[in-house]
């Protein structure tokens, strides 16, 4: 099989753009930048990937592609400190991996969507410890007050009776 050229198309038959070129299809796996330019969210996408020797057209599964940034975090998004609503920039990921037909791994990138907030107060770190820390530092301390740490040590101690003690009494006692 010869270089693969992979295209992505939207709806039935409409041409969008080329992802990738003279792939060789040996290597499994392409490296692909999907522009967020494309600003269509749908779950109509499709790639095409075509060989011309032997020609050979290779469809996928049609999937989604979501969250198409209106405009880059680069450019615009700023924050005026007398706003009072917050603005929400989508952070996006333009490298998708794609693997080719006769691999059987696929994954999906999905945007992060970062909210910003101005403040103009630093976080307090608190140095008090609150009740839930107190409990922790005795070391004998019974969580909820159920006696649960002495059920598990008498469980320890049968354990150690019967499969221990017992079979080594045993075996000195036929030695002797």
């Amino acid at each position: 099989m010869g270089l693969v050229k992979i295209l992505l198309y939207v709806g039935d038959d409409t041409f969008v753009t080329t992802l990738a070129e003279d792939v060789d299809p040996t290597s499994r796996s392409e490296n692909v930048w999907i522009s967020p330019a494309l600003k269509h969210n749908g779950s109509d996408y499709h790639m095409r990937f075509i060989c011309d020797n032997p020609p050979l057209t290779i469809y996928t599964a049609d999937f989604t592609i979501a969250d198409m940034a209106p405009y880059s975090p680069l450019h615009g998004g700023t924050i005026d400190a007398n706003k009072s609503t917050v603005e929400t920039v989508s952070i996006f990921t333009p490298v998708l991996t794609l693997v080719l037909p006769n691999s059987t791994v696929v994954s999906t990138l999905a945007p992060t969507t970062v909210p910003l907030r101005p403040s103009a107060v630093p976080s307090v770190i608190s140095n008090e410890e609150d009740s839930y820390m107190a409990h922790d530092k005795n070391p004998g301390a019974v969580i909820g007050g159920t006696g649960r740490r002495t059920t598990v040590d008498l469980e320890r101690f049968k354990f150690r009776l019967v499969f221990i003690f017992w079979p080594a009494l045993i075996g000195i006692t036929l030695a002797l």
